[in-house]
């Protein structure tokens, strides 16, 4: 008699080449998902649209996304509305803002001296003033315009008393964002790493201000899905939640982070140097090649120690993402009243995986 094999039906996860794609990535190399009984293949994305759409088409399961993406899918702002959301928050900060090394200069050259850092978004006022009267304006990029990327950089220019409506903002994806402001497109970006390490590395740009310079303990990525396939998959999205977990916990350990920088670099991931990825992972915010870095202990958040509730997406950190979205003029206020969080954000559905990995540490000790 032939041997029946189960075959377990395989879970596609789109994600960015990110170094907070770590979660994801550490829990399929660590083997946390097989551990769960899940057969999953991470799906590497070309830009954040194609993520949406190819998540909105079925053609992935679920997603690493931007944290405001679930809210964008379910009120139609980039095309028809799809039931999108996040059970889970894979990370927290994460972003920089890096310019280019000739506005760097020509920033020391107006001030006499090199800018303070975390530098204020105010040294750029006199720049912009002449730029305007040449005719141009500073071009910044963003990776998607629906992002905590776009509302960093935005508040970052208010905060410094400079009206955003004076720079220029373009959206360019994580992937060719270096190449842009190498090539002079562009006059800085605000981004995930390892894109601002590696424009410091290259001496094309500085990193003059990170995430938790601007605003922190705010989800960057969560792990986004539609409605109807928690519906269809629930025991699935359970176990996927738990293997995160794992993971997000195992990246506490400074030593774990390192490792996990090995584990990105790979040519199925990343694929850049080790360099690239390791000085944010633990820490340390790179500058430009010809300075020591910045010491920026909450860059990469996971996992909160002691604090289990640390990944759920709980209503609050849905409210302060819309009201970001308000701020910004993405939506109305009558939007963001209209909008149930707790349908998009759904800490129901991680608080039971949690009652689910209860039941099995209880089952563990009888």
């Amino acid at each position: 008699m032939n041997e029946v094999t189960n075959v377990l039906p395989e879970i596609k996860i789109g994600i960015m080449p990110l170094t907070d794609t770590a979660p994801l990535i550490v829990a399929q190399e660590n083997g946390y998902f097989a551990k769960h009984g899940l057969s999953v293949s991470l799906k590497m994305q070309s830009s954040w649209a194609s993520l949406r759409e190819n998540l909105h088409k079925g053609q992935i399961d679920c997603a690493q996304m931007l944290a405001p993406m679930p809210f964008e899918s379910q009120l139609a702002l980039s095309n028809q509305a799809q039931p999108v959301i996040t059970p889970f928050i894979l990370s927290k900060n994460g972003n920089a803002v890096t310019i280019s090394s000739s506005l760097y200069r020509e920033i020391t050259k107006k001030l006499g001296y090199p800018p303070l850092l975390p530098m204020c978004a105010s040294v750029l006022k006199s720049l912009i003033k002449s730029y305007k009267r040449q005719g141009r304006k500073l071009t910044f990029a963003v990776v998607y315009q629906h992002s905590c990327h776009y509302y960093q950089l935005k508040s970052w220019l208010i905060a410094g008393q400079v009206n955003p409506k004076d720079i220029e903002i373009v959206i360019i994806s994580p992937c060719n964002i270096t190449a842009a402001l190498a090539a002079g497109d562009i006059d800085g970006f605000c981004s995930g790493e390892p894109w601002n390490t590696i424009a410091a590395r290259e001496g094309s740009g500085y990193t003059v201000v990170a995430a938790p310079d601007i605003w922190s303990n705010v989800p960057e990525k969560v792990l986004g899905l539609l409605s109807t396939y928690y519906e269809a998959h629930k025991a699935e999205v359970f176990k996927l939640i738990l293997a995160l977990i794992e993971a997000c916990q195992w990246l506490e350990g400074t030593a774990n982070r390192f490792e996990a920088a090995l584990m990105l670099s790979k040519s199925c991931y990343l694929n850049t140097a080790l360099e690239n990825i390791a000085p944010s992972l633990i820490g340390s915010g790179i500058i430009h090649r010809d300075m020591m870095p910045r010491e920026l202990a909450k860059y990469h958040q996971f996992y909160h120690l002691h604090q289990e509730l640390g990944n759920s997406p709980d209503i609050g950190y849905g409210a302060r993402i819309l009201n970001y979205m308000v701020e910004m003029n993405h939506i109305s206020s009558i939007q963001a009243k209209r909008c149930n969080i707790a349908k998009i954000y759904r800490a129901d559905i991680y608080q039971s995986a949690m009652a689910m990995l209860f039941e099995q540490r209880l089952a563990r000790c009888t």
